[in-house]
């Protein structure tokens, strides 16, 4: 769910994931949609992880089925990373996807090995499952130029505090705030303190999303 980084030619830049400063493009976007998509999305499995990540290609073939109809006609790959503190990572099979047209390019969501055995609450795996898909339909709606650009900025402290909470806001207002609040729990009981702090610094924390409960009772 953290940023993703890779080379663009002879460019250093990091591309990263997008929140809600395109809100209002996710919101408007719309494509002729098959009645089925769930073909978009393909696994690559080992044998040693192979339930686990077959379990996480069914959830994201139904949510974009239920409720990201948007994303239906692209192509998402699923597969493994290993990192000592994110979950998932949203990105693209190869840095020159990018160059590709957005229904060409074939994106990608990661899954960190070291929790593989232990996984959130389904509920809670349904939200940061959202908030990583919420990313790639960003990036559906970007041009070259603007990814490029996005990864500029990536690393400036303020921009990925934005970037990521209003991505966390887009995932509440898509009905996921009690998932969201569970996986804040299962990622405070599974990071060290410092590394919980440091997260919390740039996602929404538990009392945040508490608030936004508080104030939108209906969603």
């Amino acid at each position: 769910m953290k940023r993703f980084c890779f080379i663009v030619l002879l460019l250093s830049l990091s591309l990263c994931t997008i929140g809600e400063s395109l809100g209002s493009l996710i919101t408007l976007h719309k494509n002729p949609l098959p009645a089925d998509c769930t073909d978009n999305v393909k696994a690559v499995t080992n044998k040693k992880y192979h339930n686990e990540i077959m379990q996480i290609e069914k959830e994201v073939q139904g949510l974009i089925q239920h409720g990201l109809p948007e994303l239906c006609g692209y192509s998402i790959e699923i597969n493994v990373f290993k990192d000592p503190v994110d979950l998932f990572r949203a990105n693209f099979k190869s840095y020159l996807q990018v160059f590709k047209t957005p229904h060409k390019r074939i994106y990608r969501i990661q899954v960190n090995t070291q929790w593989l055995g232990d996984l959130p609450p389904q509920i809670a795996l349904r939200a940061v499952l959202v908030h990583e898909l919420t990313h790639i339909l960003s990036y559906t709606q970007m041009t070259t130029a603007e990814l490029i650009e996005l990864g500029r900025k990536y690393d400036k402290a303020d921009f990925q505090r934005n970037y990521e909470r209003n991505t966390d806001l887009l995932t509440l207002r898509r009905g996921h705030a009690l998932g969201l609040l569970e996986f804040r729990k299962w990622q405070k009981s599974h990071l060290s303190d410092d590394e919980f702090i440091k997260k919390m610094d740039i996602y929404y924390s538990i009392e945040m999303i508490l608030a936004w409960m508080k104030d939108n009772p209906y969603i």
